[in-house]
């Protein structure tokens, strides 16, 4: 057994559980079984929604509610952006690693060890705490397919992601937006030793698009990216096929939209020109979201802040989160640091005093005046 005297040995060994269950998106049942089984013989309502169907998944979100679930609703994902299986969690003096050779799992099971621990308080000593609703997403690595499916109670009026991986005290109040495209180009296929001169090579016909496209940073707050390039066959046919796809985003939904319809107007001027034809599509992935500073969902946290001795910072994320998906569909949502320390890489870490931390928030979101501190 591994001791700290920074964070308490219950929530140590919550997320070293956490981090040996493998759960990747559309797999994250393993963690969503570990969760009711911790939960079980408690008093919180636990309840699967129907986003499995939604994302073609392996369970759906599941929404814990105590005391009836409030009006406050904290999040966090069940899934990881690879895969933790094998992962050997190096316990230091101060922090949380993996050996290297595969991702640690802070992103996000350090929400979701926060989170269920906070369950298991409330659940021990109710009448600390108001009522409120904890929901564990699935897929936001991918789509961000559990949060916009999220079947979350009527009567939540806040949102909180533990999710970022900022530092507790920082927060994120606004977040860029994207859309991912897609176009089809197509040529015509002969023989390119024997009739090179009947076929129309649909990958030069990309090239000339591509020279033509915006690549990277636009302004300072818009991207272009070309992300795949898929088509040929072999060597001696001349390519009819192509497809290219990758997404444009900003923190201006109209910039975002403009932009796409720009790329869009440049595969139909260059193919006007050509003997070749095309087709061209776009989705939103996620929508920007931008939360004001004196709004009731920023006092109520900058509160907590106060009385957890955190200093609050404010930031504009150019990724998305689960935090996107709720602002779309109404409901205010915040994304909040963690300490998740360089996610999506074998050197992600965890401070101890972080997880420490990230917990004493959670409970003073939720805890009645002077009962947590």
């Amino acid at each position: 057994m591994v001791h700290s005297a920074i964070v308490d040995q219950q929530t140590l060994e919550r997320f070293l559980d956490l981090v040996a269950i493998s759960a990747t998106s559309t797999r994250e049942k393993p963690v969503a079984d570990f969760i009711r089984q911790r939960l079980e013989e408690t008093d919180i309502e636990v309840t699967e929604d129907g986003a499995a169907a939604a994302v073609g998944g392996s369970t759906g979100n599941l929404i814990c509610r105590f005391r009836g679930g409030g009006e406050i609703m904290l999040l966090s994902h069940m899934d990881t952006p690879l895969d933790t299986a094998g992962v050997q969690p190096q316990v230091h003096e101060d922090r949380i690693t993996s050996d290297e050779r595969t991702i640690l799992g802070v992103d996000n099971r350090t929400g979701v060890t926060t989170l269920l621990r906070l369950l298991e308080l409330a659940a021990a000593d109710p009448t600390a705490y108001q009522p409120f609703t904890v929901a564990f997403t699935v897929c936001e690595e991918t789509t961000l397919g559990g949060s916009q499916a999220l079947e979350f109670p009527t009567g939540i009026k806040y949102a909180y992601a533990f999710d970022s991986s900022y530092r507790p005290g920082a927060f994120i109040r606004g977040s860029y937006g994207a859309m991912s495209w897609k176009m089809v180009i197509h040529g015509r296929s002969a023989h390119a030793g024997l009739s090179p001169e009947k076929g129309v090579n649909a990958i030069q016909l990309a090239a000339r698009i591509l020279d033509r496209l915006p690549n990277g940073r636009i302004d300072t707050e818009t991207t272009f990216n070309v992300a795949r390039i898929e088509g040929g066959k072999m060597s001696n046919v001349v390519p009819d096929r192509v497809t290219v796809s990758g997404e444009a985003r900003s923190r201006n939904e109209a910039r975002v939209e403009s932009v796409i319809t720009e790329a869009r107007r440049t595969m139909e001027s260059v193919l006007e020109q050509s003997e070749g034809s095309g087709e061209f599509a776009a989705t939103w992935v996620f929508h920007p979201f931008t939360i004001e500073p004196d709004s009731a969902i920023v006092k109520r946290l900058t509160q907590a802040y106060a009385r957890c001795g955190l200093t609050p910072e404010d930031h504009i994320a150019a990724g998305g989160s689960d935090a996107n998906s709720l602002n779309a569909r109404g409901l205010p949502a915040l994304n909040l640091g963690v300490g998740a320390q360089n996610p999506h890489s074998t050197t992600e870490f965890i401070l101890l005093e972080d997880l420490a931390m990230d917990l004493k928030l959670a409970q003073v979101l939720v805890g009645k005046e002077g009962a947590v501190s």
